[in-house]
C-alpha cells in the first residue's frame, strides 16, 4: 500500500508540474512589438486611379513611405469575395521607424484601403483610429481598429496564426514572421448594438 501511495503521489506531482508548464506557455506574454501608424493619403495620390491593384498599391506605398520618411517597407493585402463586393480591400504597409531619439527602431503597421470603381483602382489612408469591444485583450496579439466610410476594420497582429480570432482574412507577414488578421464590420450595425 505504501508503494502504491508513493506511485500515485508521484504521478500527481508530475501531472501538476506538466500542467503548470502548459499553463505558463499558453499565457506567457508573447505580443509582437508592433505599433499602429495612421497617416493620411499623400497629397500626390489624391484623385489618382490606376488600371491594376498592384500598380495602385505600388504608387501609393512609394508616396506614403516618402511622407513617413522611411526607406524600406513591405505591402500586404488579400483580395477576398467579401472585400470585392464592398469595393474596398484593406491592406497594411509594414516598416521600421526610429523612436526614442533615433536610437531604437520599432515595426509599424499602417493600414490602407484599395477602392475599386469602374475597373479603376485608387488607394487611400486615414489618419484616425478607433477602439473596439469586439476584440478581447490578449497576451498573444496586438490590435487596432479603424473606421473608414461605412465600415470598421479590425487589424490583429500575432506571432502565431493559431492565436488569432476568426476574421475575414489572415495574411502571412512573411518578412516579419508575423500574421495579421483583418476583420470588417458594418459601421452602422456597430452603432446599433
Amino acid at each position: 500500500m505504501g508503494t502504491k501511495a508513493r506511485w500515485i503521489s508521484s504521478v500527481i506531482i508530475v501531472l501538476t508540474i506538466v500542467g503548470l508548464i502548459v499553463l505558463w506557455e499558453f499565457n506567457k506574454p508573447d505580443k509582437p512589438d508592433v505599433w499602429g501608424y495612421f497617416g493620411s493619403t499623400p497629397e500626390s495620390m489624391k484623385g489618382k486611379s490606376f488600371n491594376s491593384i498592384d500598380e495602385a498599391v505600388d504608387a501609393f506605398a512609394n508616396a506614403y513611405a516618402e511622407e513617413a520618411m522611411v526607406n524600406q517597407y513591405d505591402t500586404y493585402y488579400n483580395v477576398t469575395d467579401k472585400f470585392n463586393k464592398q469595393h474596398q480591400i484593406p491592406g497594411v504597409i509594414m516598416f521600421k521607424m526610429a523612436v526614442d531619439n533615433e536610437k531604437n527602431e520599432i515595426l509599424h503597421a499602417a493600414p490602407f484601403y484599395i477602392n475599386e470603381k469602374g475597373n479603376k483602382y485608387s488607394v487611400i489612408a486615414e489618419g484616425i483610429s478607433g477602439s473596439s469591444e469586439r476584440i478581447k485583450e490578449s497576451p498573444k496579439y496586438v490590435f487596432f481598429t479603424q473606421p473608414i466610410d461605412n465600415h470598421v476594420y479590425d487589424f490583429i497582429i500575432s506571432k502565431e496564426k493559431k492565436y488569432l480570432p476568426r476574421t475575414d482574412t489572415v495574411i502571412n507577414l512573411i518578412n516579419h514572421k508575423l500574421f495579421i488578421a483583418i476583420d470588417c464590420h458594418d459601421r452602422f450595425q456597430e452603432e446599433i448594438e
